[in-house]
């Protein structure tokens, strides 16, 4: 692209000017550590401790199955923090060569991304996982859209597990009016599961027979 020439992108690890993200070191560095479906539960991708899923085991999960891209390292903090909140829009690029390998959620019909609260806008203009969202919309050739919409609950990263759990509760408008029956949400990060466990439980009762997620960070247990 041209204005990516004139207008080089900024590596969000090194911070140092480059023209393409795939062809920088550091990046390339963090694609490497794509995480491994061994010995992970089928359902939450959690790592199984002896056979047993102690995410699973500990609470209720309405989604059906979640696959996971990259662990949630601190380089890879620097780049959800430039993506989110440092107005880096095109850094969902990085992820796209990934996804288009991705033999998951086969028969979905349709893919879901929930939109951010009014507060976050002063951060940025867009949607974070949309781009993600359209792209694998057009992958699939299914039909894609922001049918969660976040309420005003305030921020999550700084709350516990048991505070995430609860802060959920009545938390999300789901705009849904088709019946879908396989749903696939794309979600930024996972990181204890509360958001899409609530969102995968609205869709439940809104028809979906299946759904699937997809992140592009874990934070593991």
């Amino acid at each position: 692209m041209i204005l990516d020439f004139f207008f080089p992108a900024v590596c969000p690890v090194c911070e140092a000017e480059i023209l393409q993200y795939h062809s920088h070191s550091c990046l390339k560095d963090l694609l490497a550590l794509r995480l491994d479906v061994k010995k992970r539960c089928r359902v939450c991708f959690h790592p199984l401790e002896n056979g047993e899923c102690p995410f699973c085991n500990s609470r209720p999960v309405f989604f059906d199955e979640h696959l996971s891209l990259f662990p949630l390292t601190d380089e890879w903090r620097k780049v959800l923090h430039s993506w989110k909140f440092a107005n880096d829009r095109g850094i969902y690029k990085i992820f796209l060569e990934e996804m288009k390998s991705l033999k998951f959620a086969d028969g979905v019909d349709r893919i879901l991304y929930i939109r951010s609260g009014r507060s976050q806008m002063k951060y940025r203009n867009y949607q974070p996982c949309r781009d993600l969202s359209r792209f694998l919309a057009k992958e699939k050739h299914v039909t894609y859209g922001g049918d969660i919409r976040k309420r005003k609950t305030g921020t999550q990263s700084k709350r516990n597990v048991i505070d995430r759990y609860l802060s959920v509760q009545n938390a999300f408008l789901c705009s849904l009016k088709t019946n879908f029956k396989h749903v696939l949400l794309v979600e930024d990060v996972f990181t204890t599961g509360a958001t899409v466990n609530e969102v995968s439980r609205i869709l439940k009762q809104r028809g979906s027979n299946k759904v699937s997620v997809l992140s592009m960070l874990m934070r593991e247990i």
